[in-house]
């Protein structure tokens, strides 16, 4: 009898333990991937703020300059040689 009741309590004991075990898992799983998700979000977020910086730098490089107009018309300066 005292082994029937053993048996029944150790079975009980791991069935209950192993569906702990899987609903912490399933808990686990879902907060990592949660987690990841926000990570992924703020990673891209920085990357659009790169590329918006980037542009904006680009644009200004680009642009002529009153150096360059000067340098490029009739009328700008020319050294005392000219």
């Amino acid at each position: 009898m005292r082994v029937l009741v053993f048996a029944v309590l150790t079975v009980g004991i791991i069935v209950i333990g192993f569906i702990s075990y899987r609903n912490y898992e399933g808990n686990f799983s879902v907060e990592v991937e949660r987690q990841l998700s926000a990570i992924a979000e703020l990673k891209v977020g920085e990357l659009v703020q790169y590329r918006k910086e980037r542009l904006g730098d680009a644009s200004i490089a680009t642009r002529p300059t009153r150096w360059a107009a000067c340098s490029t018309s009739s009328s700008g300066f020319r050294g005392s040689d000219a």
